[in-house]
């Protein structure tokens, strides 16, 4: 039984290393123009975002209600506090997730992203367009979060883009930390987007 479990998690690792492979295209422009900046301003967008993949793929606004609902019934007020969390989590912890890991990626280039720079001279808008929550069952089996980035370089101000390019499959380690949390599990998406975001840059976004 217990070889049985160890083949099971080990096909499983292996799955959703193999689905969630995150992979970066340049679909527009260049993002020549953040070499050189200190600060760039970055901004973060959900509108028009898809939750799930594959059949179970539908529009955020579904996904809410559906949750929400099924929430509330097992328990009357559950559902809205799990949208607050849903929503809240994105200010509170995939933000500042997905600027600290590309900031430290990138720090040998002097960038630094923040959601404070309204000055800079380029904003970088971060929009998610797929987000797949992830589950976890204790003991039985643990699938991690998943998400998809728009990602465009525009001047500040003017809203001129300069570059544009997508991140597909930054997932999020499951197998770590709090896997029971799908706040945790979605925010380690944006670490691992920010951290590939920076690396890629770095080796064809601004060359």
């Amino acid at each position: 039984m217990k070889t049985i479990k160890l083949l099971t998690t080990t096909f499983l690792i292996a799955l959703t290393s193999t689905v969630f492979a995150q992979k970066m295209k340049l679909t527009d422009g260049s993002f020549n123009d953040m070499s050189g900046q200190s600060n760039v301003l970055v901004v973060y967008k959900y509108d028009d975002m898809n939750v799930g993949t594959g059949k179970r793929e539908m529009k955020e606004s579904a996904y809410i209600e559906r949750k929400k609902g099924e929430y509330n019934e097992k328990e009357a007020g559950r559902g809205d506090n799990w949208e607050k969390s849903w929503k809240g989590d994105r200010e509170s912890r995939f933000h500042g997730k997905f600027e600290a890991l590309f900031n430290k990626g990138i720090r040998k280039e002097g960038i630094t992203i923040g959601r404070d720079y309204n000055d800079a001279k380029y904003t970088l808008i971060v929009h998610t367009t797929m987000t797949e929550p992830g589950f976890s069952v204790p003991m039985i089996m643990t699938v991690p979060a998943s998400i998809n980035l728009n990602l465009q370089l525009v001047e500040t101000g003017s809203g001129k883009v300069l570059g544009e390019a997508t991140a597909t499959g930054a997932p999020g380690n499951a197998f770590a930390g709090a896997a029971w949390d799908t706040g945790n599990r979605i925010q380690e998406s944006y670490a691992k987007a920010g951290k590939t975001f920076a690396k890629w840059l770095q080796k064809k976004g601004m060359k």
